[in-house]
């Protein structure tokens, strides 16, 4: 009892030393505090859900046994998502009314303990969810008869889905495509460029040739199809391919206009990768599920949006260049996204996000159009008569 006493002690001072000046003092004040268990390093949790309804046991914890009950009075608070946002830079969404219940508004540390009953928060409905929105409800102690440490007043659960989607493949030299849109971006200095990116698999090691994935940009010269003439091949501003140069295989490259890098990480085969490049105009960083992976300095540079493409559209290229894979969750920011935002939105953001111009889930399933579900409406189509392979297995899943 006593080892647990100092372990729960020595917790405590380490919270208060990184939660600032403030908790400091009110340690010094007040000696022993109460905090929501589980909040100690981050008070920002996943809440998994598999099917509804779906509870999450939520206690609070002592820094110490306490000598008499302590009773502590908790409530969910969706305002205090707002809050959040604002301070970590993410975009997360409260949990609808309705969604959830509380089992409890009231719970308590018996003496001589020092972890209180649990209050359970339960999602039993999910019927206003919207897809792509990250949901989190905040737990808080409104009140208590005992110190409260306030970094840890409050834990916040991350709702956590698992989404199954469909994707195409691209791995056919008729999928190889210039795609030019209808409502054109003439001036790019700032962007977010994201992808998710499958592979069945990659040339050989050692084996000569270029693996092209994707890209972005073009003018007002762009022309669209497959097998199209090399002059009129511009939107290719921003491209990723694998195998470049002296590259491995695997390993992912990045060329621009301002400039060009080769990520660190090398993929792997029969698994999704988040892949995100952004450009906050003196910096490109390239980012692999939410972490950086590369950067480089740029000098300014006003890219395009006039069109995309999938593969490579040049003529007598679309086999010699085939990427073997799939394609999933393409975007286009005006803005460069933290990544924090980019960690959250990884598998699915809200079409409605500040700076958003252009989302393609590429999820539909079925026919040759990819549908912008942004404003925007920039849907991109194939019109050379091809039938789209559309995948539909486990691997086509992301938790969030």
């Amino acid at each position: 009892m006593k080892k647990t006493n100092r372990i729960l002690r020595a917790a405590a001072v380490l919270l208060l030393l990184t939660a600032g000046l403030g908790s400091c003092q009110e340690a010094d004040e007040y000696g022993d505090a109460v905090l929501m268990t589980g909040t100690s390093s981050d008070p920002m949790v996943s809440f998994a859900i598999d099917a509804l309804p779906s509870a999450y046991s939520v206690t609070v914890t002592s820094t110490t046994q306490v000598s008499s009950p302590v009773t502590a009075q908790v409530a969910v608070d969706p305002s205090l998502v707002e809050a959040y946002n604002a301070k970590m830079g993410t975009n997360y969404y409260p949990i609808p009314d309705g969604a959830y219940t509380l089992s409890t508004d009231e719970v308590t540390i018996p003496e001589g303990q020092a972890v209180s009953s649990s209050a359970e928060v339960m999602i039993v409905d999910d019927s206003e969810f919207v897809t792509g929105r990250v949901y989190v409800i905040p737990v808080t102690i409104k009140n208590a008869n005992f110190p409260v440490i306030e970094a840890s007043r409050t834990i916040y659960l991350k709702v956590s889905r698992t989404i199954h989607f469909k994707a195409p493949y691209v791995g056919d030299a008729d999928m190889a495509y210039q795609f030019l849109l209808p409502d054109p971006i003439p001036s790019l200095p700032v962007y977010t460029w994201e992808v998710k990116i499958y592979a069945d698999r990659f040339r050989e090691l050692g084996a000569s040739g270029t693996t092209r994935v994707c890209s972005f940009g073009g003018n007002e010269t762009s022309v669209e199809g497959g097998a199209i003439d090399d002059g009129g091949f511009k939107c290719d501003q921003n491209l990723l391919r694998f195998g470049e140069g002296t590259d491995d295989p695997n390993q992912l490259h990045v060329t621009t206009k301002q400039g060009k890098m080769s990520s660190n990480t090398r993929f792997a085969t029969n698994r999704w990768y988040a892949v995100a490049l952004v450009n906050d105009g003196s910096t490109l960083t390239l980012y692999i599920d939410g972490e950086k992976d590369n950067s480089i300095t740029v000098a300014p540079y006003e890219y395009a949006l006039y069109g995309v493409q999938i593969g490579m559209p040049s003529a007598g290229y679309q086999s010699s260049q085939l990427f073997y894979g799939r394609l999933n969750e393409m975007r286009l920011w005006t803005r460069a996204l933290s990544a924090r935002e980019i960690k959250a939105s990884i598998c699915g953001v809200d079409p409605s996000t500040e700076g958003l111009v252009s989302y393609w889930r590429m999820n539909e399933g079925e026919g040759t159009t990819f549908y912008d579900l942004s404003p925007n409406k920039r849907d991109i189509a194939y019109t050379n008569g091809i039938t789209i392979q559309w995948t539909d297995d486990d691997y086509n899943k992301c938790v969030e």
